[in-house]
């Protein structure tokens, strides 16, 4: 069951960083195809928005994995008596 929770924590963190990710690839192309200085902006911000939202979600998950962690584990044959 540990093996299990730890992936799980593992899995959780990578899509996490999955999601910030491309902000630099974002920001190549609006410097690239962008006179504007706003849409850089727009961008910067959002990125900042995103980040905070997934802290939130990381603190969120963290807690989740935290609960599932400290349940006890109940083996196959005392669930069966």
């Amino acid at each position: 069951m540990a093996v299990v929770l730890e992936s799980l924590a593992t899995l959780s963190v990578l899509g996490l960083g999955t999601a910030q990710r491309n902000i630099s690839a974002a920001l190549v192309v609006v410097a690239q195809n962008f006179q504007d200085p706003d849409v850089l902006t727009i961008l910067l911000v959002g990125a900042l928005v995103m980040l905070a939202a997934l802290m939130v979600a990381g603190g969120e998950l963290d807690k989740r994995t935290a609960r599932e962690q400290s349940r006890p584990v109940q083996s196959a044959e005392s669930a069966n008596d």
